[in-house]
């Protein structure tokens, strides 16, 4: 395994089937990303680009991703950020880390989604005043 010091910015109406390594596919439609794992390992990294996932500063070739990649779930447990397209190693997550990552990204989900019940209301009266009669 061979670890990847930089990705290239590609973007793509669909992700291929075979991904290469160094590559960060970029799909607008979808707001979804697709690299392999830096650590080399090669599984397949797949992130939401939208408010309850990540978010992509990208210009030109130029592009970073917050938060950190924490690829938890796989056996290598690989954790960097990109900045500009340079991978910034990060040291791999404990389990203690990863849990309160879990619960930390379980609660920005809801907050993103979270409604309360007055706007559902509000949105729903604004529906029926908008229908033609």
């Amino acid at each position: 395994m061979t670890r990847a010091s930089s990705l290239t910015f590609t973007p793509c109406d669909r992700f291929p089937d075979e991904p290469e390594a160094g590559t960060f596919y970029y799909s607008e439609d979808f707001r979804s990303s697709l690299h392999l794992c830096a650590c080399g390992c090669g599984s397949r990294v797949v992130l939401p680009i939208k408010p309850a996932g990540w978010s992509l500063d990208q210009a030109g070739d130029d592009f970073s991703l917050s938060p950190s990649v924490g690829n938890r779930e796989f056996a290598c447990r690989s954790h960097y950020l990109i900045k500009r397209g340079d991978i910034v190693w990060l040291p791999a997550m404990s389990d203690r880390e990863v849990a309160v990552s879990r619960a930390r990204d379980a609660e920005h989900i809801r907050q993103v989604h979270y409604q309360p019940i007055w706007r559902r209301f509000v949105g729903w009266l604004g529906g029926i005043f908008k229908r033609k009669i």
